[in-house]
């Protein structure tokens, strides 16, 4: 007796939430260095981060930022002072290669960008070096004819751009009583060209900005900080730049510059800035931002991330920092 064999068919339908999610990896990366070196591999040997959207909703949006120290660092002899997140580089050589790379919004021209910190802080010089030459008087005042832009008497804070093996003076002229911002018509940012590294000076002088290794630059209302209403460029780098002017501790007066950070926050006041204020006012912008393309759920895409260690870190191990990647669907 022959028996037939039956199959019946059962339809079955899923319906998947609304989830945005972003899974970065690896989630822990660990550098050794000495200071001045730029190092692009951790001790496992990974030189990237990658993106995956593992949610179900498209991402369009992504930005970055890094913690810092919330106060100067340089001097204490204390590793535990410092942050990494202070030293984290990115760029992104390695997400060129993926198929919405043209979407990648972290350059005014093009997708592609070389190794810019997230964000960095520095703050004031307490011990100015004694070769830095300012419009400040014997009092520390600033009279209001030497500077274009400057309302009234005040006040000029030297600081450095550090870069790993070099370093760039820049003096922060502003009124003495004025904004914590430092910002509007009484302040101007004199950032120096020419490099200070452990054979060359650099530039010293500040007391003329239209000398040939000056560049000053004017510094607009951010709200919770000043901000350079223009590009700023440090050596081969182009960042936005915040400025903070603490009137009851000048010591805590502070720039922030970023490339990939649109919100930033000080991290001594713990107030942030608005990211129409960042990206209207220099180069900084969201990794991804576009209307037009997005992270599809499972996609993925890596970016280049390394550490770089300026003159003058206290050797030991320093283990607080992080690096954040948000990501959101604004549609």
């Amino acid at each position: 007796m022959t028996t037939a064999d039956e199959a019946e068919d059962s339809d079955v339908n899923v319906s998947v939430g609304e989830v945005t999610e972003l899974d970065v990896k690896p989630d822990e990366l660990v550098y050794s260095g000495d200071p001045g070196e730029f190092n692009t591999t951790d001790a496992s040997g990974f030189e990237a981060i990658e993106l995956a959207n593992i949610g179900s909703e498209e991402i369009n949006q992504i930005s970055a930022r890094a913690t810092m120290p919330d106060e100067n660092p340089f001097g204490s002899g204390d590793s535990d002072v410092y942050n990494t997140g202070n030293f984290i580089k990115m760029w992104t050589d390695s997400a060129a290669n993926v198929s919405f790379a043209s979407d990648l919004d972290v350059s005014d021209s093009s997708n592609d960008i070389s190794p810019h910190y997230l964000n960095r802080v520095e703050y004031r010089e307490e011990d100015v070096p004694s070769y830095i030459q300012t419009l400040e008087d014997s009092e520390g005042v600033v009279d209001e004819s030497d500077v274009t832009e400057l309302g009234s008497d005040g006040a000029a804070d030297v600081g450095r751009f550090r870069a790993g093996d070099v370093e760039y003076f820049y003096v922060l002229y502003h009124e003495d009583s004025g904004s914590n911002t430092c910002s509007g018509s009484d302040s101007e940012l004199w950032v120096g060209t020419d490099g200070h590294t452990s054979t060359e000076l650099g530039t010293f002088d500040f007391t003329d900005d239209s000398a040939e290794d000056v560049e000053a630059y004017d510094i607009a209302d951010g709200g919770a900080f000043g901000v350079v209403d223009t590009t700023v460029e440090v050596g081969d780098e182009e960042y936005t730049v915040h400025t903070y002017c603490d009137e009851d501790n000048r010591n805590d007066g502070h720039t922030i510059r970023t490339r990939f950070n649109v919100e930033v926050t000080s991290p001594v006041t713990d107030v942030g800035d608005q990211d129409e204020n960042t990206q209207d006012n220099g180069p900084s912008r969201y990794i991804l931002d576009s209307d037009s393309a997005a992270l599809q759920p499972g996609a993925s895409f890596p970016l280049d991330v390394g550490i770089e260690i300026p003159f003058g870190v206290a050797e030991g191990e320093i283990d607080q920092g992080t690096m954040t990647i948000e990501a959101a669907n604004t549609e």
